[in-house]
């Protein structure tokens, strides 16, 4: 045992193997010893709770933005890269153009009044990989010298699909509160509609954590948030899909069947 002199009192060290003599059990419970210990104590306990509470809020963090930062499977499997993609996309936006504009036979039962002509119904079959080639080497390029009408569009550069016979994904690339993740929406499908277009349910998603409804007012304008409660009410969304010709035909959307990697669009063409 032995004692060190110090400004404000005693430092006594004792080995674990030696009892502490009365000498030093009447400094260790002097009220100049108790006062210098305590405030050393209570340093470290202060020391000590600081590394649990950063450790807690760390862990709050990473629990919190983990789910955020990390982009979804399918997000990952439906990414297209390579020297083709620009090749593939101007091949289907082609072929796009000359299946709506081809001439299809007529409708065996007269057309409705105010139409004079209304063709069959035709399929049009897309896969997944061509449409994401599309939304990488065309959407950018065709967005280039649209006026601002059509900046609601401009959000989907960088957008990509998954078709899964349970349904739709959709996502688009974001930055939220500086981390860089998806915003995607999980569209599934209704197996009972033979006809039109209609989901039974839709789910958004920042990453793989789901996005609770205050945050969607936060992420949409007030037209996306009408059209994501159209589609959630299960409603058929045939009327409003529809391309105009310069003809003056127009290609209806009735129906849409969703399988692994592909989409089957069911059409007609009127006028």
């Amino acid at each position: 045992m032995r004692a060190e002199i110090l400004s404000y009192g005693v430092r006594v060290h004792v080995s674990n193997r030696f009892a502490i003599g009365e000498k030093a059990s009447s400094v260790l419970s002097s009220p100049m010893f108790e006062r210098s210990n305590s405030g050393g104590f209570l340093k470290r306990l202060m020391a000590a709770a600081s590394v649990v509470i950063l450790l807690m809020l760390g862990y709050v963090v990473f629990g919190v933005l983990r789910p955020i930062s990390r982009t979804p499977e399918w997000w990952e499997k439906s990414a297209i890269s390579g020297v083709g993609v620009i090749q593939t996309a101007e091949a289907f936006e082609n072929e796009l153009i000359r299946a709506a504009s081809m001439v299809r036979p007529a409708d065996s039962n007269p057309p409705p009044s105010g139409l004079s002509y209304r063709s069959d119904e035709w399929v049009l079959e897309i896969s997944q990989d061509r449409v994401n080639a599309w939304l990488a080497g065309r959407l950018p390029k065709w967005l280039a010298n649209r006026p601002e009408s059509w900046d609601a569009w401009r959000r989907m550069i960088g957008a990509r699909v998954s078709f899964k016979p349970s349904g739709l994904k959709m996502g688009v690339p974001m930055i939220h509160r500086g981390v860089e993740t998806v915003l995607w929406a999980d569209f599934a499908s209704d197996p009972q509609r033979a006809n039109g277009i209609g989901f039974t349910s839709v789910d958004v998603y920042v990453g793989r954590f789901a996005a609770p409804e205050s945050l969607l007012e936060s992420l949409f304008d007030e037209s996306t948030q009408r059209i994501l409660t159209e589609v959630r009410s299960n409603a058929d969304l045939s009327e409003s899909l529809a391309l105009r010709l310069d003809d003056g035909r127009v290609v209806r959307i009735r129906g849409v069947h969703f399988g692994d990697g592909v989409l089957k669009l069911v059409c007609r063409t009127e006028k």
